[in-house]
This record gives structure tokens, sequence and C-alpha cells, in this order.
């Protein structure tokens, strides 16, 4: 019932692209026949549009340039299959496949493997420059660490966060999922149902950041889905 007769951040007059939006561009309004929430303020307000609002538009994020970041988390060890980032996979590493597939998405703006801070993950590092992108390297056992440590404290809206083992993730449905993800004003998404070895998911950076900064226990931060779907009543979710 709430999230029915809750009213939505709307455009109080048509705007179009280039405009920076403000709080005077603001109302809200019950929207027919949607259950998504509104974004936060902090998210919108001073952003530059990318597509028409005319008036009482609903105002979703995908109306703006969102800044997406990618990662990749991987590490060597693995109690199932040790090394499987350098398996060769066609003639290429298996880590090459899935960093090749990235780099097409339209929607990335900048790709950072996650590895850990052991020597045995030096080669991946080395790997990770040689194809050209960065490298963030940070504790072992907490990959939620790993992650804000990457995005740092830089202005990213949304973390694509993808496994090692998934070298098929396909670059069409990243840029699919992320435009659902913006236009859900959500601050988790995942593609959990395509097959696996091709899923992803989309983490708001501020999300990742709180958690960490609020988590009072990091074990398990490598299943760090759970937490978010065990507590989905927290989060705006989809």
């Amino acid at each position: 019932y709430r999230k029915t007769v809750m009213k939505r951040m709307v455009s109080l007059h048509k705007l179009k692209p280039g405009d920076l939006i403000k709080k005077e561009d603001i109302g809200f309004k019950r929207v027919s026949n949607v259950t998504s929430e509104s974004p936060k303020l902090s998210q919108i307000v001073g952003k530059k549009l990318i597509s028409d609002l005319d008036n009482e538009d609903m105002i979703t994020r995908n109306h703006f340039r969102c800044t997406c970041w990618a990662l990749l988390v991987v590490r060597s060890n693995s109690s199932r299959l040790p090394g499987k980032a350098f398996i060769d996979v066609a003639g290429m590493p298996a880590l090459n496949h899935l960093i090749e597939r990235l780099k097409q998405a339209r929607s990335v703006d900048k790709i950072i493997v996650c590895t850990t801070d052991l020597s045995e993950d030096n080669s991946i590092e080395d790997l990770a420059l040689s194809a050209g992108v960065e490298c963030y390297r940070g504790e072992n056992e907490n990959v939620l660490s790993r992650m804000v440590g990457a995005l740092g404290d830089n202005d990213v809206d949304v973390a694509l966060r993808i496994t090692g083992d998934d070298i098929l993730v396909d670059p069409s449905y990243i840029d699919i999922g992320l435009d659902h993800h913006l236009s859900t004003n959500s601050e988790y998404s995942d593609l959990k149902d395509l097959p696996s070895g091709t899923e992803v998911e989309f983490f708001d950076a501020d999300l990742l950041r709180n958690i960490y900064k609020l988590g009072e226990n990091t074990d398990g931060t490598e299943y760090l889905t759970f937490y978010i779907t065990r507590n989905k009543d927290q989060f705006n979710i989809s």
C-alpha cells in the first residue's frame, strides 16, 4: 500500500538535455503504476540531464549521466581450481577474456581488477596492467574492503561487481542492467537469472561505502549479495 500511494519525484516544468537540475525544478505527486522509489536529492541536484523531461514526468537516475566502474574481483588462491584466472581458453588466459568483454560495455567508464596484497597475486596485477586496466590490491579475506578501496573517494555512482569466474559476461546485458538499475532508482540490482558465468551485480557506490563503514562483522564479505538479500527490506533492490 505504501508504495502505491507514495508521492514520487517529478519535474515541475519541461527540461532539456544539458540543463542542470535544481531543487526548484523538483516536485512530488502520485504516479500511477509505479512502485519504484524516488532517487535521493543528492543523486540528482546539480546533475546534467542527458534526456528530455516534460512537465510532471517522474524523475529517475537514467535521465542523468552516470559514472559506472567495473570492479573485477579475483585472486589466485582457490580450493576448487587454483590459478583459474590463467587457464588457457582459446589461446588467452581466462581473465583476459573477461577484461576484453567488459571493455565492450558502453556504460562502463573504468575497469579495475581487485585482487589481494599477497605475493601470489603479483601475476594478476601484471596481467591487469598489460591488458590496459587498473589494479587495486587489498585484504585477502575482505572483498568489500577491496571494492571500497578501489572506489576511493572518487565521484562514482554505480559499482559493477564481477567475479573472476564469470568470463562470459555479456556487454549488452551489462548496459541493459545498468539502465534498469538507474530507471528503477535501485541501490542494488542483479542479473542472476542469466546463465551461470554471465551474471553481474550493480551496487550504488554509496551503498558499498555505508555497509563497509557500519558493518561490525567483516566475515563473509566474499558473499556480499547475501547480506543485501537477507536484509532486502532495508534497501531498494531489483
